[in-house]
């Protein structure tokens, strides 16, 4: 006999011919899980409060320059000639002993130091000419190295003669740039006064305090991202729309000065690393740094681009591991590689903790503002939570990043091969 009419109606079924009710409001949880979204803050938990709150928004970085004397030479040098052309003469003095370095043909960084020669200034003729005896006297007028224009000529010693009056003196200045500090709000959080203990499957004590402890986690972890990747902008509140100051990050402070960028384009390489740590070594006075700074990626790629020489040193060595604990050269030990989750994969900084620290406007750390009915004119209750932070650089010339770096790791030859 077949059903006409019914008093219940039954919770639709999903399909045809299938029993699983999909419109059932019955909710049954064996269990809810928290979020786990990954929030570390390695970088500013790596560089630590410094000791000082930044009381101004321009927060003036300085450093002192003693570089070395160098220009190139603005004409060749041919194999009798005493008096050569010069980019400039301006802090070239009669008496300075100088080093003509030419580099091999066709490149710009690697010198041919066969053809290295020395000589001393006899006079300034110009403010591109000089009168120099080639070679110190040793090799006859005729056979003097010929010298390309554009090797580069570095003053080494001084050689004055008997009775000379005095020479004038080259003094340096350093040189500065200026950094802002940086806003930090989460945004009102507002609730019914009513609603902000209810509770609910997610939230047995309610929403308020579980709103809340997500707003603690994620605005350091904003900022940690603004001391990695931040730009300086000057802000003004004077135009319309508004523009908040910016601070910049390690990435822009690093960027400030061109002999720290090291452009790889391309795959890394073991010997990109030995080439940093020998021009620290001849040009900065604190050597390589003791860090290196990377995305996860790049810790992946650099572990198993390293993976070959594990062990290259013996059964007792340790210290180049696969996780890569440090690594020594015979310039220094860099000891820690470091990575953050927001760090720029194609971006590498091989740098040190004491070069950085960070720190908070006077009077505003974190702050935590909470407004009942009597402020908001409503029976609601709002919680808030912003800062205003700022980072400094005390050691901008130590820093070298190399960038345009190969993030796609089945083209490096340790995955390469077995793909």
């Amino acid at each position: 006999m077949a059903v006409t009419s019914q008093m219940i109606v039954h919770t639709p079924l999903a399909g045809s011919g299938l029993s699983i009710p999909d419109a059932n409001k019955q909710r049954e949880f064996a269990i809810w899980v928290e979020a786990k979204s990954v929030r570390p803050l390695a970088w500013t938990t790596w560089m630590g409060p410094g000791s000082e709150v930044y009381e101004l928004n321009d927060i003036e970085i300085g450093q002192s320059y003693n570089p070395f004397v160098a220009t190139t030479l603005g004409a060749e040098a041919g194999a009798s000639d005493e008096q050569l052309t010069f980019a400039s003469t301006a802090l070239l003095r009669a008496g300075d002993q100088i080093e003509i370095q030419q580099y091999f043909a066709g490149s710009t960084t690697e010198f041919d130091h066969t053809k290295t020669e020395t000589a001393t200034i006899l006079t300034i003729d110009s403010a591109l000419l000089a009168t120099v005896e080639r070679h110190e006297n040793a090799v006859a007028d005729g056979s003097y190295t010929v010298h390309a224009s554009g090797s580069v000529v570095t003053v080494k010693g001084s050689a004055v003669s008997y009775n000379d009056p005095f020479r004038d003196g080259i003094t340096f200045r350093g040189d500065s740039i200026t950094q802002h500090r940086q806003i930090f709000e989460n945004g009102e959080l507002t609730y019914a006064k009513s609603a902000r203990s209810t509770p609910d499957f997610e939230a047995p004590n309610g929403h308020y305090m579980k709103d809340v402890m997500y707003a603690k986690e994620d605005l350091p972890y904003k900022r940690n991202w603004a001391f990695i990747n931040g730009v300086k902008r000057t802000g003004s509140y004077l135009v319309t729309p508004k523009i908040p100051y910016r601070m910049g990050g390690a990435i822009w402070m690093a960027e400030q000065v061109s002999t720290n960028l090291q452009a790889i384009n391309g795959l890394l390489n073991l010997f990109d690393f030995s080439d940093i740590y020998e021009d620290l070594a001849t040009n900065h006075k604190d050597g390589p740094g003791d860090t290196v700074w990377m995305a996860p990626r790049m810790v992946t790629i650099w572990s198993e681009m390293l993976e070959p020489y594990k062990g290259m040193f013996g059964p007792n060595e340790t210290k180049l591991t696969r996780n890569l604990a440090s690594v020594r050269s015979a310039f220094g030990t860099t000891d820690s590689v470091m990575h953050d989750n927001q760090w720029p994969p194609a971006k590498i900084l091989i740098t040190s903790k004491a070069d950085w620290k960070w720190g908070h406007a006077q009077d505003f750390d974190w702050t935590y503002v909470e407004r009942t009915e009597k402020e908001l004119g409503a029976f609601s209750f709002s919680w808030n939570m912003g800062g205003e932070f700022s980072m400094t650089c005390n050691n901008i010339t130590h820093q070298r990043l190399l960038t345009g770096v190969e993030t796609r790791k089945e083209l490096y030859p340790a995955r390469s091969a077995f793909l």
